[in-house]
């Protein structure tokens, strides 16, 4: 019976242990930063009279500043100070196992390296052999020659091979070593040190050596996330896949096991007060200077604020009053390496058009359209363009409402040419006091693609700067349309068609001005 409980109060214990192992339970990592929650043991290591110290050890990139302790278990004792410094590490696994690491690579790159000798010596020697019968004063046999050449034919190849193969892994195990002290490097800011707290607990009851179990929050300004994402143009199935990854990078030197990952769009450190208002000064303009260096200097630029979108697929996301919180749920991240961690994907409708400007380029720009069920709120990031699979480029890529215009790079086989046909010169008028003139362009559009295209043909709009100088355009047989300074035509080509769009500038100016064009 006694043996029995024994056990049970054993299988209690091992219980109440493992529910509070220490580890990092909780991040919540901000575009300048991470919130760490961690739960750590602290060891009483002094008693004294009503009171004791326990201490404990975080990484040395915590902020000692931000600091709080959470909760302190298995004591009554209440905690009355806390006072923390930077120590030389005692206890840190990750990086011990990483400098193991690469000392086991370094014996394997010299056991390479003395085999590699070996093989280099024995090719060496049998180079010597051929020099010395070569120089050799005395009558060679042919028989003699015949074994000679026969055995290096046999050796030789077989000892470059080896040479060839002992060079390439002592290249690759230097690689990898590289790959280690990197990583080392990244781990930590300073790899041999971390912060130590030591903990002031008013009470009875603590015994040296006792191990409490504390959590605590603090700050890590050197981990962050990042938005990153890839759009990929379908333009037979008239849609764009998305997909929106967060790129993290966490230099705590602790491996983030299973931890419960949180993105914030918000920043840790941001404008707490409202700007105060410029005065608005009316008065008369003052003669324009230039800007001296110092002005230049003074130039303050405001920061956007990240916000983030709802997708159906992925991490799951809460709206608070001034920012996005997106669930990433259980993760493991290591440090010293940027990991991808997946938060959406959807598919937007969209409506796909080739835009021409011949006037600078003679080739086609691919755009989409897209209009999106609900309203999208993604922050600026870094996004990858891929059109059916190939890679199209980069861009810098922002979401906000349910209507977005994307480009996505060049379609060679969609052309178009401005030609300018002629330009003519004139009068007009009862008194001939006024002066015509008149450009006629052709734009020979081609579709080299295999299937139908849309196409819009765009041109700028010839401005008047005086008012008496007038502008009238024509295009006969074409349906043209201005926006935005902009004159343009919707046009639909065929497989191979080849379509000319005349357009015809018509300018009307004073007999006596000069005119000036920058066409």
């Amino acid at each position: 019976m006694r043996n029995h409980f024994a056990l049970a109060l054993l299988f209690v214990c091992f219980l109440w242990a493992v529910s509070a192992q220490a580890g990092v339970d909780q991040v919540i990592l901000y575009p300048d930063g991470a919130e760490v929650t961690q739960t750590e043991t602290a060891r009483v290591e002094e008693k004294n009279p009503g009171y004791s110290h326990a201490v404990l050890y975080l990484p040395a990139s915590a902020h000692a500043d931000s600091l709080r302790i959470l909760e302190v278990q298995r004591t009554e004792a209440r905690l009355q100070g806390v006072s923390h410094r930077q120590v030389r590490s005692t206890n840190r696994e990750h990086i011990a196992k990483l400098r193991q690491r690469i000392e086991e690579l370094r014996e394997e790159q010299n056991e390479v390296q003395a085999t590699l000798a070996g093989v280099t010596a024995r090719i060496d020697l049998w180079h010597n052999a051929v020099r010395a019968v070569s120089s050799s004063q005395e009558e060679i046999q042919t028989q003699n020659l015949y074994d000679l050449s026969s055995t290096l034919a046999q050796a030789l190849p077989s000892l470059m091979r080896d040479k060839t193969d002992k060079d390439n892994k002592i290249a690759e195990l230097e690689t990898r070593i590289k790959d280690l002290k990197d990583e080392l490097e990244k781990s930590i800011e300073k790899p041999d040190a971390q912060l130590e707290v030591r903990l002031q607990l008013e009470g009875s009851g603590l015994e040296v050596d006792q191990v409490l179990p504390v959590t605590v929050s603090y700050l890590l300004p050197d981990s962050r996330w990042r938005p990153a994402y890839t759009l990929e143009a379908q333009p037979e199935q008239d849609r764009i896949d998305f997909q929106w990854r967060a790129v993290v990078t966490q230099k705590s030197g602790l491996v983030w096991k299973d931890v419960h990952l949180l993105l914030s769009t918000g920043r840790m450190h941001q404008r707490v007060n409202p700007p105060q208002l410029p005065d608005w000064i009316i008065q008369p303009r003052p003669q324009p200077r230039p800007l001296s260096a110092q002005d230049r200097a003074n130039v303050n630029s405001q920061e956007l604020a990240l916000r983030t979108s709802q997708a159906p697929n992925g991490a799951a996301r809460t709206q608070h009053a001034t920012f996005d919180l997106w669930d990433a749920g259980r993760q493991t991240i290591r440090p010293g390496q940027e990991q991808q961690v997946h938060i959406s994907k959807d598919s937007w409708p969209a409506e796909f058009q080739r835009i021409l400007r011949p006037a600078v380029d003679n080739r086609a720009f691919l755009t989409a359209k897209t209009k999106t069920k609900q309203a999208q709120n993604i922050p600026p990031g870094q996004a990858m363009l891929l059109v059916q699979g190939r890679m199209a480029g980069k861009t810098q890529f922002a979401f906000s409402g349910q209507q977005k215009e994307l480009a996505f790079g060049t379609d060679p086989q969609v052309t178009a040419r401005r030609i300018m046909e002629r330009k003519q010169e004139g009068e007009q008028g009862i008194l001939k006091n006024k002066q015509k003139l008149n450009w006629h362009y052709r734009f020979d559009v081609v579709n080299g693609k295999n299937d139908p295209v849309r196409v819009r043909l765009e041109e700028t709009q010839p401005v008047s700067r005086h008012e008496d100088i007038t502008i009238d355009l024509a295009s006969p047989g074409h349906e043209f349309q201005i926006k935005d300074n902009t004159v343009y035509w919707d046009l639909s080509l065929q497989p191979g068609e080849k379509l000319s769009v005349p357009l015809q500038v018509t300018v009307t100016a004073p007999r006596d001005m000069e005119l000036s064009s920058s066409r």
